[in-house]
């Protein structure tokens, strides 16, 4: 994580917009996610557990618009949410 935060602030340094910056940062929050949720699915799926489609990622605010600033916090959450659609009306 420092290292690639390092390389956003060298990007900065080099002459990089704040906006480009804050793509990047958003970019680099991306694949720290994708990691994690592929470790999860991979932990999950080794003691026999399917995922199912109750498992979603969503992302708001500065980081969900590509906005993410250096040093910024990510909120997150989980929640078990079942839905139930009768087809029958």
């Amino acid at each position: 994580l420092s290292q690639t935060y390092n390389a956003i602030m060298q990007f900065h340094q080099n002459g990089a917009g704040g906006k480009s910056v804050c793509k990047a940062n958003s970019y680099a929050m991306d694949r720290i996610i994708e990691f994690l949720y592929t470790k999860f699915v991979e932990k999950r799926k080794s003691r026999g557990r399917e995922m199912g489609e109750k498992f979603c990622i969503v992302a708001t605010g500065g980081y969900g618009r590509e906005e993410l600033s250096p040093k910024s916090d990510i909120l997150s959450f989980s929640t078990k949410m079942e839905f139930r659609v009768d087809l029958r009306q």
